[in-house]
């Protein structure tokens, strides 16, 4: 005799998310006017880093991160760049400080930075000890490949995971974290520590323009591998899987 056996069977959410933001209110503080600042009409967090800006930055006290593991998601949109003999640097990450870029702070973030100087018209992965936040120098930078000059609407899906006590890596995906286009890591992470603040923080100059927005803010405290049924069920169904057993022998 063969019967249907239509079940749900619910997964424990090994990797909670401990802070979500889609923008529909302002959690963050915005300091040094509106150039870095949510809009919860539009429900995103906008960036305007270049001519006539200063240096600004919007930030969340996610409280005690842990110091070894954790996982930050966001898209970030690139509407208008410029570039120019100068340059801006925008950076999205973890700091332990919530002051502008270039007051003494330990951090890791992505930045999209723009010039007609190659080495700041770049994407990259910073790293900072007791140092700027946004910082091209060598050997605190780990650049991108990708494109960048003056693209317009250029979307990125964006994954920054600290995997240990010195190693993270981050990665841009085209869609929603399934294509990787590309990757970059550090394994050196002394003196890293203490990062608390989920920080949105400009480099602002008199020319270049670097404009865009943050959306879907994810961060993952504790946990540094979002797991596998969650990729799988990457929609609405993330902590449940349905089960059909047929033709079942009794």
């Amino acid at each position: 005799m063969g019967f249907l056996v239509n079940s749900f069977i619910e997964f424990p959410d090994l990797c909670p998310i401990t802070f979500e933001d889609n923008f529909t209110s302002d959690n963050f503080t915005d300091e040094g006017g509106d150039d870095i600042a949510v809009n919860t009409s539009q429900e995103r967090l906008n960036y305007n880093c270049g001519s006539g800006t200063t240096d600004s930055r919007s930030f969340y006290d996610l409280g005690s991160v842990n110091a070894t593991y954790w996982t930050l998601r966001f898209k970030m949109t690139s509407t208008t760049v410029q570039d120019s003999d100068s340059s801006c640097h925008l950076g999205m990450g973890l700091s332990s400080t919530n002051t502008t870029w270039d007051n003494p702070q330990n951090g890791l973030c992505l930045v999209r930075g723009t010039s007609t100087n190659p080495n700041d018209d770049q994407y990259y992965l910073n790293r900072c000890t007791n140092g700027s936040y946004v910082d091209n120098g060598t050997p605190n930078k780990a650049g991108f490949t990708v494109s960048t000059g003056n693209i317009t609407n250029q979307v990125y899906y964006v994954e920054l995971k600290r995997t240990g006590t010195n190693s993270v890596v981050c990665t841009l995906f085209s869609d929603e974290y399934v294509t990787a286009v590309e990757s970059e890591t550090f394994t050196d992470l002394s003196g890293v520590t203490g990062l608390r603040y989920l920080k949105c923080a400009s480099r602002s100059q008199d020319v270049s323009t670097n404009n865009g927005f943050i959306e879907e803010v994810k961060f993952y405290n504790g946990c540094s591998d979002v797991p596998w049924l969650k990729k799988l069920l990457k929609k609405n169904y993330t902590n449940f899987i349905q089960i059909y057993f047929l033709n079942v022998v009794c």
